[in-house]
C-alpha cells in the first residue's frame, strides 16, 4: 500500500451496479405442459379425463363379421373409462424486508422476484410431469440403465407405440446428458460407424450442436427428468399419454404485506395434479448418463 493510493480514498469511491445486465439463474420451465393433455377450471375438487375403447371391452376389426339376410348383427360391448385427478396445493413464498429493498440499487426488484418465483413453479410442474415417465407400461420400457442412449432406442420406442395404436405426433423429452456429451445421442450420431451412410445428419450435429428431430420425433430438453445415481429416466410418448389438471389461475402470485415485520412476502401457489392418462401410450427411456 502506497501513500495516496486507492485505500486512502475508499470513502469516496464510486460503485456502479449494472442492473440492466443482472444475471438471473432460471430453471427449465414449461417444457412439458404444451406437450400433453391439460385442462384448467375456475373451480374443481376433481378433474376427470374420459377415454374410449381402451378398457376391457374394445371394438375392432375382429368384431366385424359377415351376416346373412334375416339374421341379427352381433352386439359388441365398448368401455368408456376416465382418469380422475385430485388437485393438490403447492406453495412457497419469498420474503423481502424493507431494509433490503431500501438498500438495493435495483428499483424493479418486485418484478425480478416475480420472474424467479413463477419460473420455479413452472419448473416444478415439469418435475411432477416428468416423474410420471416411470409409470408408463413396463412392457414399453426402452434402454438400459448401464448403457448410453442410442438411435436404436428411438426406433424401439416408435415400434412399441405403433404396436399400441398410438396416433399423432410422438415427442421425446430428455435430460441434457441424454442429448449432448459422451452419454448423449449426439455421441452415437457423430462418432458411430453405423451412421456413415447419413453424413448430412452428422454434419448438422457437428455444425449446429443440435437437431430438432430424430426418427421423426421432436427432441425436447429438460433438467427436471428423474436421475437415479448414474442413469436418467426420459420419455417418448404420444397424444393421450399424460394428463394435467389445475384450478385457475395455473400459477397464483400475490404480495402479502407483513407490516409488523417490516417486510413483504411474495407468495406463489398452484392447485394442480398430473398422472399417466394411458400407460401404453408412452415409453420410459432409461439410459446411463454418467459413469
Amino acid at each position: 500500500m502506497a501513500i495516496g493510493d486507492i485505500n486512502y480514498y475508499a470513502g469516496s469511491l464510486v460503485e456502479r451496479i449494472v442492473i440492466s445486465e443482472a444475471l438471473l439463474a432460471l430453471s427449465d420451465a414449461n417444457v412439458m405442459l404444451p406437450l400433453i393433455t391439460s385442462k384448467g377450471f375456475d373451480a374443481a375438487n376433481t378433474i376427470s379425463f374420459p377415454k374410449w375403447n381402451l378398457g376391457t371391452n374394445k371394438v375392432n376389426a375382429s368384431d366385424v363379421s359377415q351376416s346373412d339376410a334375416g339374421t341379427d348383427a352381433a352386439a359388441v360391448a365398448v368401455n368408456s373409462d376416465k382418469k380422475t385427478l385430485t388437485p393438490a396445493r403447492y406453495t412457497f413464498y419469498i420474503p423481502l424486508y424493507d431494509d433490503a429493498q431500501d438498500s438495493s440499487e435495483e428499483s424493479n426488484i418486485n418484478s425480478t422476484l416475480g420472474i424467479l418465483g413463477a419460473n420455479a413453479m413452472g419448473a416444478k410442474i415439469d418435475n411432477l410431469i416428468c416423474a410420471k415417465f416411470d409409470s408408463f407400461a413396463t412392457a414399453n420400457d426402452v434402454g438400459t440403465s448401464s448403457v448410453a442412449i442410442t438411435v436404436d432406442n428411438y426406433f424401439t420406442a416408435i415400434q412399441k407405440l405403433k404396436s399400441a395404436g398410438v396416433k399423432g405426433q410422438y415427442r421425446g423429452v430428455f435430460d441434457p446428458k441424454q442429448i449432448w456429451g459422451s452419454y448423449g445421442i449426439s455421441d452415437d450420431l457423430v462418432t458411430s460407424d453405423q451412421f456413415g451412410g447419413s453424413p448430412e445428419l452428422q454434419a448438422r450435429w457437428l455444425l449446429n450442436g443440435f437437431e430438432g428431430k430424430l426418427a421423426g420425433i421432436p427432441i425436447y430438453s429438460s433438467r427436471e427428468t428423474t436421475t437415479s445415481t448414474t442413469a436418467t429416466k426420459a420419455g417418448i410418448f404420444g397424444d393421450g399419454a399424460l394428463c394435467f389438471g389445475y384450478v385457475n389461475p395455473l400459477i397464483r402470485f400475490e404480495p402479502e404485506r407483513e407490516g409488523k415485520k417490516i417486510r413483504t412476502d411474495y407468495v406463489f401457489s398452484a392447485n394442480m395434479a398430473t398422472d399417466v392418462f394411458q400407460d401404453t401410450y408412452g415409453c420410459q427411456v432409461w439410459t446411463a448418463t454418467s459413469a
